[in-house]
């Protein structure tokens, strides 16, 4: 599998990330993103590995999460991540969540307590989409990101159902 021009810049995007954080989380660039802009960008991470529900993208519209530009580097960071277990065959080496967080910079959960039994009908099929991104956590509820999503064990790619607020019902 060669890796496309826009999986290129997607990953020094990240990797530059590592090694350049912003300094503040509230920068110009974030100030300037919109969730307009932010939604072209969503839509152009999609791909055999990474799939995003009907009910992700109506999410993009006037989302109420008040960071896109952090939503949009964490869905980055998970498509990325998406690829890579397409790649390994659905082996990375390593528990997800320690590949996420050490090399994608995400922190993921694999279980929510309140969604025990959470599953969506994507394509035939029932997937459960507990596993989730933690975007912000231990802030008021206005300002806790999550995107939900699903581990397609079969077609190798994660299903997002959910990007936005933590009230995922």
């Amino acid at each position: 599998h060669a890796m496309s021009y826009d999986d290129h810049i997607t990953e020094l995007r990240m990797h530059l990330r590592e090694i350049a954080p912003l300094a503040d989380e509230t920068t110009p660039a974030e100030v300037q993103t919109t969730w307009e802009a932010a939604r072209l960008e969503i839509l152009e991470l999609r791909g055999e590995y990474f799939v995003l529900t009907e009910r992700a993208i109506t999410m993009l519209d006037n989302n109420p999460y008040p960071k896109p530009r952090r939503m949009l580097e964490h869905l980055q960071g998970l498509a990325a991540l998406a690829r890579k277990y397409q790649i390994g065959g659905g082996n990375l080496g390593n528990r997800l969540v320690d590949v996420a967080i050490a090399e994608y910079g995400i922190q993921l959960a694999l279980f929510d307590s309140a969604l025990s039994g959470k599953v969506i009908q994507f394509e035939g099929r029932s997937l459960n989409t507990q596993p989730h991104v933690k975007v912000d956590d231990y802030k008021s509820p206005d300002a806790v990101g999550r995107i939900y999503f699903a581990l397609d064990t079969d077609g190798l790619r994660f299903v997002v159902d959910h990007i936005g607020l933590h009230d995922y019902s």
